[in-house]
């Protein structure tokens, strides 16, 4: 069994796109829009990473019935992700920070809105947003071997200049 992180790469529109695109709402690309204070932390993965984590998962017959996380090597603060955005694009980071209050009422609303089976996208990700969601990967790098080699920096730029190619930047 393998959880997945939120990964950021080239063609997903994940969690990562909130906020990558977050500035189209107001007419200009952007990346200031930060979960509570932006020191909470939250594992990511790029998509070379995790496949070359399941691939060694799939290899190891002593990986059959087990849990491991692949992500990068450390989980990040969520404000070192926002900043690392706006090195890929190019642009200031003017963190804004969400009410803890409105990030509970998301909460509520995502939970809400699930049970009557639909989903938003930016009311889960606000709801979210004061959680500290870092993984470790000991156990995938003890046991499997797995070391992630692509870092924050060269996966946002790659995932942002694919996005600017697309036309979605």
């Amino acid at each position: 069994m393998c959880p997945r992180c939120s990964t950021y790469d080239l063609g997903s529109r994940n969690k990562l796109s909130v906020f990558f695109f977050s500035g189209n709402y107001f007419g200009q690309p952007s990346a200031d829009a930060s979960p509570r204070d932006g020191t909470n932390s939250v594992s990511m993965v790029y998509l070379d990473n995790l496949v070359q984590g399941l691939g060694r998962a799939l290899s190891a017959e002593a990986a059959a019935g087990q849990t491991y996380f692949f992500a990068d090597e450390k989980p990040y603060l969520w404000q070192d992700i926002f900043y690392a955005m706006g090195r890929a694009m190019n642009v200031e980071v003017r963190p804004r920070h969400l009410p803890k209050s409105i990030a509970a009422l998301c909460n509520l609303l995502d939970r809400g809105l699930g049970a009557l089976g639909y989903y938003h996208l930016l009311v889960h990700v606000a709801g979210e947003a004061t959680r500290d969601m870092g993984c470790s990967i000991d156990k995938a790098r003890d046991e499997l071997g797995y070391l992630p080699t692509v870092t924050l920096d060269k996966g946002m730029k790659e995932a942002v200049d694919w996005a600017q190619n697309q036309g979605w930047l």
